[in-house]
């Protein structure tokens, strides 16, 4: 019962970073695209489509990452940074001209180097290292 509690609750964060994830990106998006800051957040529209694509998409991609290579990473750190490689990659991708499923795909691919890079951090800090035997 207990590590369905952990499954859920890190499922339900990741669907929750995952949407200010989207809604970031989709704010930065806006901006860059010249739109004047006081008509940024006139049509909510915008923001309710990427906060449901983000919280989807971070539902499946948070927990897959959490439980997979990400298990000695502390919780904040894992979200937090893997939300900002996610943003960063998604407004560049945005801002090219790729389609709305190819930019989506970019903007996952933030997430895994950020999720990569925690991994080789926190696997190279807690690798037993082998001392030579004395002979």
């Amino acid at each position: 019962m207990r590590r369905l509690k952990v499954f859920l609750g890190i499922t339900a964060t990741s669907a929750a970073v995952g949407a200010l994830a989207g809604t970031l990106c989709a704010v930065g998006v806006l901006l860059l695209s010249g739109v004047p800051l006081n008509e940024v957040f006139a049509d909510g529209d915008i923001f309710t489509f990427a906060a449901q694509i983000g919280a989807g998409c971070g539902a499946v991609l948070g927990p897959l990452a959490s439980f997979g290579f990400l298990r000695r990473v502390p919780i904040g750190r894992l979200f937090a940074e893997t939300a900002l490689g996610t943003v960063v990659a998604g407004i560049i991708a945005f801002m090219m001209p790729l389609g709305f499923e190819a930019s989506l795909v970019v903007a996952a691919g933030g997430f895994f180097a950020a999720a990569g890079r925690l991994a080789w951090v926190y696997r190279s800090e807690h690798e037993t290292v082998a001392l030579p035997s004395p002979e």
